[in-house]
């Protein structure tokens, strides 16, 4: 069971640059609106978005259909929501640069793996086929320049529930960081994907990946307080294409559990260059401090 906890104020993020690296259009909006919107949408940095398995066949509905007409409309469908939600967060499209990456989410990919939380297929290292393994080696060499900034903080999702999609960005990430070493000058954080870590149905999963990760990359949680029917209204009121009642369930009973809060990981800095490889790492592409 996850314990209520008590929390301090907003994180301090001092960085300048603040990159936001969603794999889906709706991801940031669930995991960092609260932080977003708590903070005004940090009118005094920098706001770098980019979405990237953005190319989709997928709403609630759950028609895995592949006609060129659906792929189309629900891409510019979640493209035009996803502006929408960040037109609100950020306070204008002036406020922030936004890029749409190349690639297909999971269902276009024709990937097929246990259905988690969310509706999305699971996965991790064991389960990549030679599109996933060179996806994840083309987003390591898209997020690296990034990484190596510096002045930079990027926010990135755990892949509670392993959503295949999720899973790729954040080992991508992970492993960008660990080969830079010293060179990696960006503050990484992580937070919490929603509904998966509010779904009471996965608090076992929940409460095992955390605890797994915090282990092997040293992270530290900062919790604090946010207006949860305010998050709970961006993406009611914006993400039509993805609105289910058991979204909203996941965020309002994430925030109840954090007494009104939401919550982030912080990554040291010095760790990165001493992150062991995800479990699941078998092969030597993957593989990272031993």
């Amino acid at each position: 069971m996850i314990k209520k906890v008590t929390h301090a104020s907003l994180p301090n993020i001092k960085e300048k640059n603040l990159v936001f690296l969603s794999p889906h259009p709706d991801d940031i909006a669930l995991t960092f609106g609260g932080l977003v919107l708590a903070n005004k949408g940090f009118k005094k940095h920098l706001i770098h978005y980019s979405v990237f398995f953005g190319t989709s066949n997928w709403t609630d509905n759950e028609l895995n259909i592949k006609t060129d007409h659906r792929i189309e409309y629900v891409t510019v469908t979640r493209f035009a929501e996803n502006r929408l939600a960040l037109n609100r967060m950020f306070g204008g499209w002036q406020n922030y640069h936004f890029t749409f990456q190349p690639f297909w989410d999971s269902l276009l990919r024709d990937y097929a793996g246990p259905p988690t939380a969310g509706g999305g297929p699971g996965g991790d290292f064991s389960t990549f086929r030679p599109i996933e393994k060179k996806t994840f080696q083309d987003i390591v060499a898209l997020v690296k320049p990034i990484v190596a900034q510096k002045d930079t903080a990027i926010f990135i999702l755990l892949a509670i529930g392993s959503h295949i999609d999720h899973f790729i960005l954040r080992e991508a990430v992970i492993t960008a960081a660990y080969e830079l070493g010293d060179q990696a000058h960006a503050q990484i954080y992580l937070g919490e994907d929603q509904p998966y870590t509010g779904s009471l149905a996965n608090t076992k999963v929940t409460v095992a990946t955390i605890k797994q990760l915090t282990k092997r990359l040293g992270l530290q949680p900062l919790t604090y307080p946010i207006k949860i029917q305010e998050k709970v209204d961006l993406f009611q009121e914006i993400y039509f294409s993805q609105y289910s009642p058991d979204y909203i369930v996941g965020l309002k009973n994430r925030a109840k559990q954090l007494n009104g809060g939401e919550r982030i990981y912080l990554w040291p800095k010095e760790n990165y260059k001493k992150t062991p490889s995800d479990p699941s790492c078998k092969q030597s592409y993957c593989k990272l401090a031993t």
